[in-house]
């Protein structure tokens, strides 16, 4: 529960981020789409492939219990929230490399 819990604050941090620094993650719906759906999918295979090998194990009593496949719920937000976040600070970089370039 404590993981699902840290993982909603930072989406909120990471929200309020992107709200602030108002920038543009993508240039149109089909890049986002792409970008979603490509990473989404290759996280979600990557992380079962792990689980099914014992790389990784999730404790039954700190997870909410809710599995979707071999994956609880908490590691399809720890994606998103990766994924998310790293657009986002690529982004807010560009946009500060462009304004020390003028």
């Amino acid at each position: 529960m404590e993981y699902f819990l840290l993982e909603v604050i930072l989406i909120f941090a990471h929200v309020g981020i992107h709200a602030f620094s108002k920038v543009r993650l993508f240039k149109t719906r089909l890049q986002m789409l792409i970008f979603w759906v490509a990473s989404f999918s290759i996280g979600v295979v990557w992380d079962h492939f792990a689980i099914w090998r014992g790389h990784w194990i999730y404790p039954q009593d700190k997870m909410l219990g809710i599995n979707i496949g071999l994956m609880p719920i908490e590691d399809y937000v720890f994606i998103f929230l990766v994924c998310y976040a790293v657009i986002l600070a690529f982004k807010i970089s560009e946009k500060i490399a462009n304004k020390l370039e003028k």
